[in-house]
């Protein structure tokens, strides 16, 4: 289990952002509900979103997105849309802290992969 300070800043705009926030306790026994097992302890619900602490898989991010009605991809990755198909507007990523997704500096400056001609010469 990685410790990713984003994941956890993500989980946290979420679970601010319900109409009434959930308990570590409510979200714990939501997540063990949508995933039909023992729930998780609210003591690991509190290290997901204070330090970080990824779940050990992605079907448990899956129930805590669910749980924390946000996007999967954006909660695990920082990708897509965040919560409600909304991405966050420049205030409130100032507020937050979070970043938009952007290519790495290595990614961006990589020419294009050239494609093979295969025509007769």
């Amino acid at each position: 289990m990685a410790i990713n300070p984003e994941f956890g800043k993500r989980a946290r705009v979420a679970r601010a952002r319900m109409d009434t926030p959930l308990t570590l306790e409510q979200i714990a026994a939501d997540v063990g509900r949508r995933l039909g097992r023992d729930a998780p302890s609210p003591q690991a619900v509190g290290k997901w979103l204070a330090k970080g602490q990824e779940p050990d898989s992605f079907d448990v991010v899956r129930a805590l997105a669910e749980t924390l009605e946000c996007a999967p991809a954006w909660l695990a990755f920082g990708d897509g849309s965040t919560v409600h198909s909304e991405l966050p507007n420049t205030s409130e990523r100032k507020e937050t802290g979070l970043r938009p997704y952007r290519k790495k500096p290595s990614e961006a400056n990589q020419p294009a992969a050239k494609k093979r001609h295969r025509g007769g010469a």
